[in-house]
């Protein structure tokens, strides 16, 4: 997670590089949209390097396009690409709980508590059978193999 705050914050320096840097040349012919792309360009390609990403400078495309306009591109580009950036960084650091990794020896104990003559599961006993998983997890996990086990009950004739 901390690699994630690292790039984030690394893309975020080269994106304020990029918008403090000094406009060039007026007398040359500006195209805005080029500029924008490439200002895009170069955010994305940041993202995907993280923090060995090198440090950004104003693209040669914006070269005759304004200070301002540059800046309101950085401003447009950082709310349509950091959100999807943060939500990439967030889904990847979080493991899912709803989609468990369920070890032979837990896959075991689930079917056993399953088929037991008990009605209920003895949730302790399966965290020490599901070591690494919390209850969310365990829970998910019993969920993941009840369904297994009925849709192979109601598959075979």
């Amino acid at each position: 997670m901390k690699t994630r705050k690292a790039a984030c914050a690394a893309v975020l320096i080269a994106l304020t590089a990029t918008l403090a840097a000094c406009s060039s040349d007026s007398g040359s012919s500006a195209d805005p949209a080029a500029c924008k792309a490439a200002m895009t360009k170069q955010y994305t390609d940041s993202i995907a390097k993280g923090t060995a990403a090198p440090t950004g400078n104003r693209p040669a495309a914006c070269n005759g396009v304004d200070d301002k306009t540059v800046q309101r591109y950085g401003s447009e580009i950082l709310a349509k690409e950091l959100p999807k950036a943060v939500e990439s960084a967030v889904e990847s650091a979080v493991p899912s709980s709803t989609d468990p990794d369920i070890t032979p020896a837990c896959r075991k104990w689930i079917e056993g508590e399953l088929t037991d003559s008990s009605d209920s599961i003895n949730a302790t006993a399966g965290l020490k059978a599901c070591p690494g998983m919390d209850n969310d997890q365990l829970n998910a996990a019993i969920q993941t193999v009840t369904d297994e086990m009925l849709h192979s009950a109601t598959a075979t004739p």
